[in-house]
């Protein structure tokens, strides 16, 4: 497994919101969100992403923040818990992808990303971004952590 350096996150028209729960509900929030925003109107661009704001290993009571990019570029009726922002970047990443979206997968890349970020004397600056991609039928999750 590879560590890519100078990774970044680059949308525009982003909407995303957060969510307070369990590890084992994500797809649960997942497919609301989802659901709400195409309810709403909107087309999805690309891939979904959200980032693990709380303590990773700490498997409850977790706040995550999903966001999907959109084609529209204006604001329909969302609910109050969901945002609009029209452009969302994070530049200077490390990252690594992982085949599948399972917790053991996430773990090993998770750990690869952080020994990374010791050896070359970085320091994170954001919590770590999940971007799931399918490509040609297999699914791949990119875990990106932002870095100074």
């Amino acid at each position: 497994m590879i560590v890519g350096v100078n990774q970044s996150l680059q949308y525009t028209n982003v909407i995303s919101r957060y969510y307070q729960m369990d590890y084992d509900e994500f797809s649960d929030a997942f497919s609301d969100f989802l659901t709400t925003v195409l309810s709403a109107g909107y087309h999805i661009k690309d891939s979904l992403f959200y980032a693990i704001l709380t303590d990773i290993t700490v498997k409850t009571d977790m706040v995550i923040q999903v966001f999907v990019p959109v084609e529209e570029e204006q604001i329909y009726a969302l609910q109050e818990e969901y945002s609009y922002q029209t452009y969302f970047q994070v530049l200077d990443m490390v990252g690594s992808r992982v085949e599948g979206d399972s917790e053991k997968g996430f773990e090993a890349g998770l750990s690869k990303i952080v020994s990374f970020i010791v050896e070359n004397d970085l320091e994170d600056r954001t919590p770590p971004f999940f971007v799931v991609r399918v490509d040609e039928e297999k699914t791949y999750t990119d875990i990106l952590i932002g870095v100074r």
